[in-house]
């Protein structure tokens, strides 16, 4: 018998199971709407790298907990596999690019 959740489904649903939370508490954690999450488990969706970086930090996970061999849906027979590793470095390479702006702006308005 086939598992009704996805790959990324199941870990998303170890994640909250580890906090105690339901679909609600994430939806309202991580500002994603409670049906989205639920597609997002059963692998009706596909969710975009950025709302896969909001997941993580909201069930205080380390994006590549979600990415790491993880494979989603692009279409008919298109997957494509996520390699932790590097999405992780670009991933904070970015994060980093945009606190140093932040810090500049903060320390023009001193």
């Amino acid at each position: 018998m086939q598992s009704k959740y996805s790959d990324l489904g199941k870990k998303i649903l170890q994640a909250l199971a580890e906090l105690g939370w339901t679909q609600a508490d994430l939806a309202k954690e991580s500002g994603i709407s409670r049906p989205t999450i639920n597609s997002i488990i059963k692998g009706k969706t596909s969710p975009t790298e950025n709302t896969l970086r909001i997941i993580a930090k909201s069930l205080r996970k380390q994006p590549q907990y979600l990415f790491e061999n993880a494979q989603f849906n692009l279409g008919e027979n298109n997957t494509i596999a996520y390699n932790s590793a590097n999405q992780e470095i670009e991933l904070l390479k970015k994060d980093m690019e945009i606190l140093k702006l932040k810090m500049e702006r903060l320390e023009k308005r001193k």
